[in-house]
């Protein structure tokens, strides 16, 4: 004996199994995928927005720190321009002779102590003006005589080496060895000569009070620092903003882990620019003084304002990414009850196919359809054998599970494209588009035989084979659907008054001249 396909139901539940549930799974992970993609996107391009803003920060910073080492470097060039002005003059108006007397002379002190005096009051921020002779005694000074009787020029070592050269040096003097008992930067020119010898000269000095002082009158931004070297590395001054906690000493340190000293700049080239360990300096040679300013900034604070910014931006975006998350989910929410209204008002509520109106409204569009383009159209009526004895043999609950088995039975044996509908009881009716009529009876008898090859088990595990009588009718000319409606159910008619579980075709018929 052949198997035959069995259809298992769990009669007596709530209607039926939910045939073609709508919308897809995929639909819900579909939407939220793309809100994230879209969100990751956003947050992609906001980081690379926060990222070159962050830059930009840093390289108008650089700018401003450049500027600002180019300004106080100019100014201390103007220190030492004024100084070698001065020590020129001075030797200027001096007698070679003077240098090789012993001192100290009282002539020679009286000689020259007036126009020293004189010429040191045109420039305030100079002091201390002097003569040294061929052996670094002082000879002649601003100052009264007892103050530098005796006494020799601190820096005679390095005065000796330049021997006739009459460069202007600097040097910076502790205040131990300072004559006014405090640290200062010492300006000196050897007297030229003609045989290059070393014949005494004059110096001058700046206090580095003064400079510490001419530094902090710039206007320095909260995280900004101003430090001033020789180029020997010696700290000369330092000046920092109110939330720049970076000493000199720290400066110095950070300059030896990230460049050498003495300094490798020459006079004249741009300043360079390092960056590591939250501190961002910038270094410039001053054009004529021999030594270097350093302006720093500590990033930490410097983009205190930008991280701010990207923290505001980022829990901004987080919300948003919340809230759309929310309105995604309320929108499936309410697609999936719109699916549900939509089911409820075009399918039947027990089988899952098309209800007798939606099937209406669908088939006079693809009638209109056909008639318009010429294609072929026909139309199946099913009707269940003996469906009475079913519900009497059974019960109701039964009969209502075997007609949700033959509507999926229906379903399956026909094209998507095809329309299932009950139209009432056991009565269905299905349309098939671009169906000439030999295909429809192939279709039919298909359908038929499947119906009659499928055994459906109750919960009780009985048994239950049904036969269907089916009417087949194709769509002619000037035809409405209601007329091919009438003729597919006069042939399933004729089919269950020929002995049912048969397929009968409609006869063609055809409207008589008046």
């Amino acid at each position: 004996m052949a198997l035959r396909p069995r259809m298992h139901f769990l009669l007596h539940s709530e209607a039926g199994v939910r045939l073609h549930r709508g919308m897809k799974r995929y639909t819900p992970i579909a939407a939220y995928t793309l809100v994230v993609l879209a969100f990751a996107l956003i947050a992609v391009w906001l980081a690379l927005d926060l990222q070159k803003e962050r830059q930009r920060l840093i390289d108008a910073t650089t700018t401003t720190s450049q500027q600002q080492g180019k300004l106080v470097g100019k100014g201390l060039s103007i220190f030492h321009t004024t100084a070698n002005h001065l020590l020129n003059d001075v030797l200027g108006r001096t007698y070679p002779d003077d240098f090789i007397v012993p001192a100290p002379n009282p002539l020679i002190w009286a000689r020259y102590s007036g126009l020293l005096a004189e010429r040191v009051r045109d420039t305030p921020f100079l002091h201390s003006l002097a003569l040294y002779n061929e052996n670094c005694v002082f000879m002649a000074s601003d100052t009264p005589e007892p103050t530098l009787k005796a006494r020799t020029l601190q820096q005679c070592d390095a005065a000796r080496k330049q021997a006739g050269s009459s460069k202007l040096q600097v040097r910076y003097i502790t205040s131990a060895y300072a004559l006014l008992g405090k640290p200062v930067l010492a300006f000196y020119r050897n007297t030229p000569t003609l045989d290059n010898s070393f014949a005494g000269g004059a110096t001058t000095t700046l206090d580095i009070a003064h400079l510490q002082s001419w530094l902090h009158e710039y206007m320095l931004d909260d995280n900004e620092s101003l430090t001033i070297f020789l180029e020997d590395g010696q700290l000369l001054a330092h000046a920092a903003g109110t939330a720049n906690p970076l000493s000199a000493l720290s400066v110095q340190q950070n300059l030896r882990q990230n460049m050498a000293l003495p300094f490798y700049q020459q006079a004249g080239q741009e300043p360079r620019t390092v960056q590591q360990g939250g501190l961002l300096m910038s270094v410039t040679m001053a054009d004529d003084f021999p030594g270097y300013v350093v302006v720093s900034f500590g990033t930490s604070g410097l983009l205190k304002d930008w991280r701010a910014h990207a923290w505001q931006l980022s829990m901004f975006l987080l919300m948003l990414f919340a809230v759309s998350l929310f309105c995604t989910s309320a929108y499936l929410k309410l697609l999936d009850e719109r699916e549900k209204l939509e089911k409820l008002a075009t399918t039947d509520a027990l089988t899952g196919a098309l209800n007798r109106r939606s099937f209406t409204e669908r088939g006079q569009a693809e009638t209109e359809r056909a008639h318009r383009y010429a294609r072929p159209l026909s139309l199946m009526m099913v009707d269940a054998d003996h469906f009475k004895k079913i519900n009497d043999r059974w019960g109701h609950g039964t009969g209502d599970s075997v007609l949700i088995g033959l509507s999926k039975i229906l379903q399956r044996s026909v094209r998507q494209t095809d329309l299932v509908a009950r139209m009432g009881g056991e009565e269905f009716a299905i349309l098939l588009p671009e169906t000439p009529p030999e295909q429809a009876l192939s279709i039919a008898e298909r359908l038929k035989d499947t119906v009659f090859s499928t055994v459906m088990t109750t919960c009780e595990q009985h048994d239950i084979r049904v036969t269907v009588s089916v009417g087949v009718a194709t769509l002619q000319e000037g035809e409405t659907l209601d007329d091919l409606l009438a003729r597919a159910d006069q042939a399933c008619y004729a089919s269950k008054t020929g002995g049912r579980n048969q397929v009968n075709t409609a006869p063609l018929t055809m409207a008589l001249a008046c």
